[in-house]
């Protein structure tokens, strides 16, 4: 490939976002799209374009692109649907996730965005209680890959909890002498929403 291809480029500045890697004679592509909706066709771009380009499924569209030569190919549709998702939720700042019926193997490329008010979010095994993610708010959502607790999800499920923003007050006895610190709460404690996606992806076969 490193014969073949000397540049890779994004041809559209308006494209989706997604992940280009090469790999001998092959460029895969590869996006998060949200569950339900269709994906945007995968473009990108070669100098010194190689003979042939070919997937194992859809047709590769060529066209020229200035100096460079431009492919574009279907995305494949992911599996899972936005109903994939069971949500319970116990209280505002407590949600349990599952995914009852779905194959483990789908559930691999599940990812999620979780928009939270609070100063920390954590992520629990609901069937064993063990702590598998956390997150400290930093004005935007947690973006966690969902399919690496997949055994999870398809079982007892994750549970999500939020904790409030709070401060510390140091507590003294009558002599002075600090023994402890006490907590007080500042701010709200919530889950606002859970925005579901998952990652499709489509390898170019250079000849």
């Amino acid at each position: 490939m490193a014969s073949i291809i000397r540049a890779v480029i994004s041809t559209r500045a308006s494209a989706p976002s997604g992940d280009l890697t090469l790999s001998g004679d092959s460029v895969t592509v590869s996006r998060r799209v949200a569950l339900g909706t269709d994906p945007a066709p995968f473009t990108w771009s070669v100098l010194n374009a190689p003979d042939r380009v070919e997937t194992a499924g859809p047709t590769v569209r060529v066209e020229r692109d200035g100096p460079f030569t431009r492919y574009t190919a279907a995305a494949p549709r992911t599996p899972l649907s936005p109903e994939a998702l069971v949500v319970e939720r116990i209280s505002p700042a407590r949600w349990l996730l599952r995914t009852p019926g779905v194959s483990v193997d789908e559930l691999a490329s599940l990812w999620a965005d979780i928009a939270y008010t609070g100063d920390l979010c954590r992520m629990f095994d609901a069937a064993t209680g063990t702590l598998i993610g956390d997150d400290y708010h930093h004005g935007r959502p947690w973006r966690v890959k969902l399919g690496r607790f997949r055994d999870a999800l398809a079982g007892a499920g994750v549970q999500l909890r939020v904790e409030p923003r709070s401060t510390a007050t140091g507590t003294a006895d009558a002599e002075g002498i600090l023994l402890d610190s006490h907590e007080d709460t500042t701010g709200a404690a919530l889950i606002d929403a859970v925005h579901l996606s998952a990652e499709v992806g489509l390898r170019f076969d250079c000849r």
